[in-house]
């Protein structure tokens, strides 16, 4: 579950998006991981609908490289 939260974050999601698609807030903490290990967490507000503003997230690659995103398989 947490490769698919981090897969969503990649794509650009909002904690609401993933909460529905995996059915689970437990997952938020993925971003937190991933911004210890280096890697940049972009952070946009949006409107969805007629809804109160929601920040949507999406991983960066690593601060001072041209990595690509780090899954969270395996951990």
């Amino acid at each position: 579950m947490r490769s698919q939260a981090a897969a969503l974050y990649e794509k650009g999601a909002t904690r609401e998006q993933v909460k529905a698609a995996l059915g689970s807030v437990a997952q938020l903490n993925v971003l937190a991981e991933l911004e210890a290990k280096g890697y940049k967490i972009l952070k946009r507000r949006i409107r969805i609908g007629k809804s109160r503003p929601h920040i949507q997230y999406t991983i960066g690659p690593k601060e001072g490289s041209n990595e690509a995103t780090e899954t969270m398989e395996g951990t």
